[in-house]
């Protein structure tokens, strides 16, 4: 037998189920609000700990460590982001390397007719050389040659800018190769 065959009203079982869904929102709402900063907390680590990686990574970059790189990041968006620096890495590593092979390799050049030049001018300083014609003409193709390097330099360093004013010069390849 119920309630309502005794004689007594729903009310009260209606009050007592509105009581027990409403207590069951409060409840699944706390449950769903630890849930989510739970989830939060786990997700922003899983997204920091791969940035401040790169973010270190940049640090050591800038401090000149060109050989840093970064692990691939589980999501496709900071796996992107890491390529990217691992490239950038690579790409100024390869630009250093290129810079120091140019620095040995202008040094080189500057060497040779300098110590020509030292040489003669030592020479003719202690009489061991008579300064003739010939003399003078080695000095000043040196000369010649020190300045073109001096030039080569020049568009070098103006990079692009160089190349859009660079024009075809016929060379007489039979003397370039005698002068060699």
């Amino acid at each position: 037998m119920d309630a309502m065959d005794q004689g007594e009203s729903a009310e009260p079982a209606y009050a007592m189920f509105d009581d027990s869904v409403r207590d069951l929102h409060f409840v699944a709402i706390g449950v769903a609000g630890v849930a989510s900063i739970g989830l939060a907390v786990v997700l922003s680590r899983m997204l920091a700990r791969p940035l401040a990686d790169i973010g270190a990574a940049a640090r050591r970059l800038a401090g000149g460590d060109l050989s840093i790189r970064v692990p691939r990041a589980a999501p496709d968006e900071l796996a992107s982001l890491a390529d990217s620096f691992n490239q950038m890495a690579a790409e100024l590593e390869e630009s250093e390397r290129q810079r120091q092979d140019i620095i040995a390799n202008t040094a080189h050049e500057l060497r040779t007719p300098l110590t020509n030049l030292e040489g003669y001018l030592e020479a003719i300083r202690d009489g061991v050389i008579e300064p003739d014609q010939s003399t003078y003409e080695s000095l000043l193709e040196e000369t010649e040659r020190l300045v073109r390097l001096a030039r080569s330099l020049d568009d070098l360093a103006l990079g692009d800018a160089a190349a859009k004013n660079a024009h075809p010069l016929e060379v007489d390849l039979a003397a370039l190769m005698a002068a060699a």
